[in-house]
Order: C-alpha cells, then sequence, then structure tokens
C-alpha cells in the first residue's frame, strides 16, 4: 500500500473572474471541488465547461466509504472512486489498461491502468499507474497480522481462506488497485475525510462537445456526420461504383437462350441458383435479359451460364477488409 499523508483542511479556492459560473455555488458552500485550479482557459467556440456534482454515502457501513484504523479516518472506496471517475470523465486506454504477467505464476498478479482526463483547455492528461498482488507476500502478512487472536489450526485455516479469496479474485482486485491509483492521481482526492466533509458533494469540472446548433453552417456539418454514420457501413453516400460489364449481345440470347411455348413454364431448377451467383461474382445485371429465368428451359440456362464463365470478372471486386463486422 502506498504511503500517504493525511492532508490538512485546505481554505476554499478563491474565485476569479475566470471561474465558471456553474462553479462559484459549490464554492461558496465549500464543497469538495476535485479540480487543481478554478481558473479555467476560455474553450473553444465548440465545448463547453460543465460542471458535475456526486454525492457518497458518508455511512462507513455503506458501499463508498470505510474507516481506517491506522489512519484514523474516513476513506474512500473503490465504488467512491467510480462514481467520482465517472463524473469526472475519466477514460480508460484500452491497449495500455491491462495485466502485466505473464499469469504463469499462480501466486502473482500485476497490472497497469492508464486513465485520462479531459483538462479545460480541451487536451487530456494522462497517468499510468501499476499494482500487484503477491500471494506469498500476502500470507506472511496475514499469518502475523493474524497471529495476535489465533494460533495453532485456527490461525492456519483463517490464513489459509484469507489467501483463497484473494486467489479467487486476485486479477479483479489488482485492475481496482491500479486504477484507484489513477483516480487519485489525476484528481485531488484526499487519504481521509471527515464525516462533515463527505456530507458535502464531491464536484467536478469538464469539457464537452456542444456547438452551436443554431449556425447553418454546424447544421450541415452534423447533417453530413449523421448520413456517415447512417450509411457509412456501404460507404460514402455519392461515391458507390458500378461495374461496367456490357450485357450479352441480342443474338446470342436469341440463339443462347431460346424462349419457352407460349404459356409453358418449368419449375425452377436448382441451376437458376447457381446462375444467379455466378452472375453477381461476374457483376452482371440479370435485368438485363428479356425474361426472368425461371422462364428459360434447363438447356438455355446451361448455355447462358457458360457465356457468364467466359466474361471477365469485375475490374474492382468488393473486399472483405471493407465490410467491418
Amino acid at each position: 500500500m502506498e504511503e500517504q499523508t493525511p492532508y490538512e483542511q485546505a481554505p476554499p479556492p478563491a474565485i476569479t473572474p475566470e471561474t465558471p459560473a456553474g462553479l462559484v455555488p459549490f464554492i461558496q458552500q465549500q464543497a469538495n471541488i476535485l479540480t487543481a485550479d478554478v481558473t479555467f482557459a476560455r474553450p473553444s467556440p465548440m465545448h463547453k465547461i460543465v460542471v458535475e456534482r456526486v454525492q457518497l454515502d458518508p455511512d462507513p457501513k455503506g458501499p463508498d466509504v470505510y474507516y481506517h484504523s491506522q489512519m484514523k479516518g474516513l476513506v474512500i472506496s473503490g465504488a467512491g472512486l467510480a462514481k467520482i471517475a465517472n463524473t469526472a470523465g475519466i477514460r480508460w486506454d484500452d491497449k495500455e489498461t491491462r495485466r502485466l504477467d505473464s499469469r504463469n505464476d499462480p501466486d502473482y498478479c500485476c497490472y497497469r491502468a492508464r486513465g485520462g482526463v479531459k483538462k479545460p483547455d480541451g487536451s487530456y492528461v494522462w497517468f499510468p499507474k501499476e499494482a500487484e498482488i503477491n500471494l506469498v507476500v500476502e500470507r506472511e502478512v496475514a499469518t502475523k497480522s493474524f497471529s495476535r487472536n489465533k494460533s495453532g489450526d485456527a490461525l492456519k485455516a483463517a490464513v489459509d481462506n484469507y489467501i483463497l479469496q484473494k486467489r479467487q479474485f486476485m486479477s479483479r482486485i489488482c485492475e481496482t488497485l491500479a486504477k484507484n491509483r489513477v483516480i487519485r492521481s489525476l484528481l485531488p482526492i484526499k487519504p481521509t475525510y471527515t464525516p462533515e466533509e463527505l456530507k458535502r458533494p464531491f464536484v467536478t469540472v469538464r469539457v464537452v462537445f456542444e456547438p452551436d446548433y443554431a449556425d447553418p453552417a454546424i447544421k450541415q456539418i452534423m447533417m453530413q456526420a449523421y448520413v456517415q454514420a447512417q450509411f457509412g457501413v456501404f460507404g460514402p453516400a455519392g461515391q458507390s461504383s458500378t461495374i461496367d460489364i456490357p450485357a450479352l449481345p441480342a443474338e446470342l440470347l436469341e440463339e443462347g437462350i431460346p424462349e419457352l411455348p407460349a404459356g409453358q413454364t418449368v419449375s425452377a431448377p436448382p441451376m437458376i441458383a447457381e446462375v444467379e451467383a455466378l452472375a453477381a461474382r461476374k457483376g452482371y445485371d440479370l435485368l438485363a435479359l428479356p425474361k426472368p429465368l425461371e422462364q428459360y428451359s434447363e438447356r438455355a440456362l446451361e448455355t447462358f451460364r457458360a457465356k457468364l464463365e467466359a466474361l471477365p470478372g469485375p475490374a474492382n471486386p468488393p473486399s472483405s477488409d471493407m465490410i467491418p463486422f
């Protein structure tokens, strides 16, 4: 566990002309302001400073805080820190937030978390932190701690049960420890709080994207982005292309695919599915035929299939890499 020194009671931050208007009432109420400074650079016209609050349960029997006997104060738990992180808009780097050890040692786990928060000027500040659990060391520490009031088989059973619970949730516990360290690094969270301090809300300041939708230019940009989001799976609108494959000559259709006698139809043979699949691969438009495939004889379909196989393939066949799923 990292060594921490309890903060002294800090005076309320000063209110300046650059302080966001939504933050002023909370400063006056001496709320827990979770930002290092209350003087902010003016954001771009496309962004807006948002002040949000979260109220933690000050009861140590609840999920948000617990009493730390050595530090003699109330400490915000992992559940409470997660609420604050969500309000502050902390983002996690999916590539760098991961387990680092090889997982070959069942008694060891090392986890790295990399989180970032957007500053009022729109840029991100990132912090990586690591946490590790060594059950061999944990067993020694637990044995020493439990030996104060247990001995013999009772001591061994208590230590074994403790290590078993740690081993069962080791990866999850290690991840939580790493993320909690990142949250405490990004936000000025004190190691301990008094019950009176916890009764006040925790306030965070973050920047959100909020353009002026009344601006015609912004409306046009947002509409284009909406259309691309709706139809982007099939490529940008207006940029689709067709394969230019010339239709079969008329005399070929007349000779190679003779029509059936008037009023006579045949059931769709299995070859129709093969012809349709082949036409799709070759880029041939079956609508160019004078009649549906079902109205041609099997011999005519066989002739037509041979002609399709002789056609060149499409110049730019669709690539499977373009399909996002």
